[in-house]
């Protein structure tokens, strides 16, 4: 069933092939007044993101304090559950990691094949293969090949290594004990690739804080109360349930 879902989701949001950074699709005034779809970006502690339902709005938080890559598995993720589980609300800790249920383990599946599709991954892996990249001796050109598939797909450096290689490892342990060696002969990764694909940089456009969709939902309540369409103690409560459900800003 997610496999149709990822299809429609990639013609309602207007995706052709892979979206890269799914901020850019979702996180506009277009995407409000079409889809009444809000994106924040909060710190929320623990919490990656989560997804809610409130006044015919989806309302999708993401933690801008992870790295860019895991901030668009989470909002792939949410736009999973939003798919596949309209009408539930989810928290999500870690969804990058397997899920402890079906629904979770469904929105994982979407979110991997929304943001790298397999027959990217197909050729990917076919690359790494021709050219002998899991071979010690090119380790470093293997590392600058996953670094741009997370400026491709906008992913996190171990989800690009897990998913592209999946096929070289005869189970999870051995690709484990290999990401282990490669990682240590790498380093840190911002020692060596752009800082701002790799860790959190305050001063990136990526790590900031979003309240825009505050901005518009006061604009919206503002014009249905002067239109008296909507009292203004309503109107009061509607702006503190959204700023409740986004966090503090």
């Amino acid at each position: 069933m997610w496999e149709k879902k990822i299809e429609e989701a990639r013609r309602f949001f207007g995706i052709a092939d892979y979206p890269g950074n799914l901020f850019d699709f979702l996180g506009n005034k277009k995407v409000i007044d079409e889809h009444k779809l809000l994106l924040f970006k909060q710190d929320l502690d623990k919490l990656s993101g989560f997804i809610g339902y409130s006044y015919g709005f989806t309302i999708i938080c993401v933690n801008y304090k992870r790295n860019i890559g895991h901030q668009n598995f989470t909002l792939a993720h949410e736009i999973g559950h939003m798919f596949l589980h309209n009408g539930i609300s989810k928290s999500d800790i870690n969804p990058e990691r397997a899920g402890q249920d079906k629904e979770e383990l469904e929105a994982n599946l979407f979110a991997s094949e929304l943001i790298y599709p397999e027959k990217f991954v197909t050729e990917d892996y076919k690359f790494a293969l021709e050219n002998n990249l899991f071979k010690k001796e090119n380790w470093d050109d293997l590392a600058v090949f996953i670094n741009s598939l997370c400026e491709k797909y906008y992913t996190s450096f171990i989800f690009a290594f897990n998913k592209m290689s999946n096929g070289y490892f005869r189970n999870y342990k051995s690709r484990a004990a290999f990401y282990s060696r490669f990682k240590k002969h790498i380093g840190n990764l911002s020692d060596t690739f752009p800082k701002h694909m790799h860790v959190v940089d305050y001063n990136h456009e990526f790590y900031q804080v979003n309240i825009e969709p505050y901005n518009y939902m006061k604009e919206l309540v503002k014009e249905l109360v002067d239109k008296q369409e909507l009292g203004l103690e309503t109107g009061e409560s509607i702006i503190e349930r959204y700023e409740k459900l986004g966090g503090n800003h």
